[in-house]
Formats: C-alpha cells, structure tokens, sequence
C-alpha cells in the first residue's frame, strides 16, 4: 500500500501538492449551521433495549442544531474527507488540514454538542461514543453523503470513530475507504477509586446538579482530568464534564476488540500517528494500541525528537500492508498542528492510494 517514505518533500513532489506555510483562517464562508435529528436509529428501538443515557430519547431523534465546515457544499464530485475533533475542541483544530486540502476534497469538520446543549435541553445528548457516531451519521444522511474517502479522527474522537468504522460500508451508515488516527486515546486503566468518582459524577450530571455543586479538588485532580489546569476546570465546568462523560461513556474497555475488527477483518488503509512523547498520553497507551492492530516495534517510521529527521524506516516490504505507523517523538498531542507538513504528506499518500483502491 505505501511506498517507503523517505521524506516528506519527496511524496509532496510525487503528488505535485505544495503545503501552505502560512496560518490561513477557515473560510466563514464554509461554516454553516443546520438542524439535524440525531440518533434516529436508537429512538426506534425499544427502551428496554437502550443503555440509560439513551432511555428517553425521542422516537424520531434529538433535534441539535449542528456548526460545521463544508468546503464545497455544491460539488458532490469532489471526495469527502470527515474530520472529528478530540474533546474538547472544534473544528478549528483542523485549520492547517483544511486550507491544505479544502481546494482537493470536500472537507466536512462538524462541532460535536458540547456539554451546556446538555444541560440547556434537560440532559439530551450524553455525549457517549455511540450518540457520536449516530450523531455522524444523521448528519451525513442530510447532507447526502453516501461515500467518506477519508475518517480523521484525533484523540478522544477515535472511540466514536471505532463505531463508524465497524458499522461503515452497511446500510444506513456511509461507505468508508480510509482512515487516520491521530492520536488516538487508547483503553485507559484508571483505578477502582477513580472509576467509582467517573460514574458518580456521571449519575449527578444526569441529575442536572452539576452546575450548582462545587466539584472536590481531588477529584478534578485524577484521571481524565488531572492533565486540564486546575483553574480553568474550576472555570468551566461544563468542559470538565464534557471531557469526562465523553471518555466514562466511550466504552473504552471494548476499544481494543474494535481495533481488531480494524486489524482482522476490515483492513480498511489506516494512517496510525502519534508521539512517544505525548505530554498528555503515555506512550504505552499508543503501543498498546499498535498491537492490537498486529504492528511491531520496528514496522513505522520514527522521527527525531529535536530535528524531526527520519530515524528508523518501517522495515521490510509496507507496499502491500494495508496500514501505516509514524511516531513524531519529538511532538505533542496536536501533532496536525505542530507538524502538520510532514503529517498531510502520509495522508495526501494515504489519500491517493484509497483514491486507487476505490
């Protein structure tokens, strides 16, 4: 599938692509707003049937009204890259993607509901990783959107990425050719004391208490949030909860039996990159990851921490391997951001290819 990679200008000269040095806003122009009902799948099932954050969902969905970027909202010709971003965030994450590749493809980074739609409707939309992928789903249903070129998905959006690839390619979901993660979070291990404070404040959130409830210190000093500053969690709750509900409610624990579906029977072309140094997550939840998907330590190619120059070359023959590892060690958790020449020549290459198999 991919080529040897020897260096990033290579490729870029191969596919006669040049990379925009400058920091380029996303268009306003591209950001539009629409109402969907999401999770239309789930109301029709019975209630019995449902997990409790789905148990009083209405029968034809959630109305969300939905922010997101479409670069070419007139021109179905074009291929359709779906960019979903970690949590929290938006789709200003992707802002160096989208002026790289907004003039290629159809680029569609939707706004995933934050934690106040929850309070605001009365505790709709929970924010798990099965909402999410519904919530991508519907909303690519009305637009009418029947093929996705390419799933990029970073950090914490992988979980919800994990369910569209496992229902991609059947009927109502979307057909799938490839996928990138980027940085994805892998299966977190937290303690039997940080578990038990995940899902208490879980069930106050259900209650709606949140926001006139002073969260203990303690707690906002464990896992998921121990990483987040103290002040701002303080601050703003509701992006302390929404972080929160969006890993307790992902199914984490099952994450790595999606990654074998990926690895076995899918064997969709995968773009796997992350940081060995992620400042954010530890590198063994990345490796662990990695062997899930059957990729050995000397199979991806690896960049130098200081100078970014390629120091280890996935061995062997990669032309027919349907998946691609890169480890930036010297880069952070936003690695589309900080290194974002060398990483969309992999997915340009990515790109291509899936253009080819499909």
């Amino acid at each position: 599938m991919f080529p040897l990679l020897l260096n990033y200008r290579r490729i870029a000269a191969t596919v006669g692509r040049s990379f925009s040095n400058q920091v380029i806003k996303i268009d306003q122009h591209h950001v539009r707003e629409r109402q969907v009902k999401v999770c239309r799948r789930f109301g029709k099932n019975s209630r019995l049937l449902r997990p409790w954050f789905l148990r009083y969902i209405p029968q034809d969905g959630y109305p969300i009204s939905v922010r997101y970027v479409d670069t070419s909202p007139d021109d179905d010709s074009r291929p359709v890259i779906l960019l979903l971003h970690g949590t929290p965030g938006s789709f200003y994450d992707y802002f160096r993607f989208i002026a790289d590749f907004g003039h290629q493809y159809r680029c569609i980074a939707p706004n995933f509901p934050d934690f106040t739609h929850t309070i605001r409707t009365g505790g709709c939309f929970w924010h798990s990783a099965e909402e999410k992928s519904e919530f991508i789903a519907d909303l690519l249903a009305d637009l009418n959107i029947k093929t996705v070129h390419c799933l990029v998905a970073h950090s914490l959006s992988a979980y919800t990425a994990s369910y569209l690839w496992i229902y991609a390619n059947q009927r109502p979901y979307f057909d799938l050719n490839s996928i990138c993660l980027i940085s994805p979070a892998g299966r977190f291990k937290y303690r039997w004391r940080h578990r038990v404070r995940m899902r208490l404040l879980t069930q106050l959130c259900r209650m709606l208490s949140l926001q006139k409830m002073m969260m203990p210190t303690e707690w906002l000093q464990s896992r998921p949030m121990a990483n987040m500053p103290l002040s701002n969690m303080l601050a703003r709750k509701d992006l302390a909860m929404w972080k929160m509900l969006t890993e307790n409610l992902s199914n984490y624990d099952s994450y790595h039996l999606r990654l074998r579906v990926l690895a076995g029977n899918l064997k969709l072309p995968t773009l796997f990159i992350f940081s060995s140094n992620d400042k954010l997550y530890p590198a063994d939840l990345y490796y662990e990851q990695l062997y899930e998907l059957q990729v050995e330590g000397n199979e991806f190619d690896k960049y130098e921490h200081y100078e970014n120059r390629l120091v280890q070359v996935a061995a062997g023959d990669r032309s027919d391997s349907w998946i691609r590892v890169v480890d930036f060690s010297g880069g952070g958790h936003y690695l589309h951001n900080t290194h974002s020449h060398l990483i969309h020549s992999y997915i340009d290459e990515l790109l291509v290819h899936a253009n080819i198999a499909h």
